[in-house]
């Protein structure tokens, strides 16, 4: 028994130890929160808008442009635009 109890301050020490290592991650060490996750998600989202945003912009310049050719204003300089004239 008195081996028992030599060896139960260590084992006591042992867990204080390992309690306080287990109670903080390192600083070096820090998974994604769930907060910087959403925030990546939301960036990525925000530049699929945007990129649509000007794939639809890009779309309705076309439109505008096969409009104009198809009413005779395709000969027009390029960089003129029959709207100005």
């Amino acid at each position: 028994m008195e081996k028992k109890s030599k060896n139960l301050p260590v084992d006591r020490k042992f867990l204080e130890i390992l309690a306080k290592a287990t109670e903080k991650s390192p600083p070096s060490f820090k998974e994604p929160t769930t907060t910087a996750i959403a925030e990546k998600i939301q960036e990525e989202e925000n530049c699929r808008k945007r990129a649509n945003g000007y794939l639809e912009l890009l779309a309705a310049v076309a439109m505008v442009v096969e409009d104009e050719e198809q009413m005779g204003g395709g000969t027009s300089q390029p960089g003129t635009s029959s709207a100005k004239k």
